[in-house]
């Protein structure tokens, strides 16, 4: 009898840390994405462009934000919160003014009261050597950040 509660436990243990792995690399619950860029920003001037959102898994989507040493967004109306399903995109129309263009524009995502981030370098440099924004992430899974 010992022997088979001990075999019960080591098969739980063995689910249990099996199953961690896998819930932890699920990733993000939502991909940001910037469209319709017509090329890098440049200072004092807007930068216009679309931010989509796709849900990976059914998400509600409570909020969404730009952040960024030196940005202002002067539009970003994301509706209300809403449920979307897996595979559902929204778009919503960006402009913000940088006051230097070498600083990154995070979009941040509010899913189920969970932070996501996106930080997308629209600086000239990097927009010359055709490179793609940073992966979306969940924030609490990020390195700590640095203010400047």
């Amino acid at each position: 009898m010992l022997r088979l509660f001990a075999m019960a436990a080591a098969l739980v243990l063995g689910l249990l840390l099996h199953a961690a792995p896998v819930a932890a690399s699920a990733g993000p619950p939502v991909s940001i994405k910037l469209i319709d860029m017509p090329g890098p920003a440049e200072a004092g001037q807007p930068f216009r462009a679309t931010v989509q959102i796709t849900a990976m898994t059914p998400v509600l989507l409570d909020q969404v934000r730009c952040e960024g040493a030196g940005w202002r967004t002067t539009k970003l109306a994301p509706p209300p919160a809403f449920e979307m399903a897996a595979g559902e995109s929204v778009r919503l129309p960006l402009e913000a003014v940088a006051a230097d263009p070498g600083q990154p524009l995070t979009i941040v995502v509010e899913t189920d009261q969970r932070p996501v981030d996106r930080i997308f370098d629209l600086s000239p440099g990097h927009h010359a050597a055709r490179r793609g924004g940073g992966a979306t992430r969940e924030v609490a899974s990020a390195p700590a950040r640095t203010s400047t």
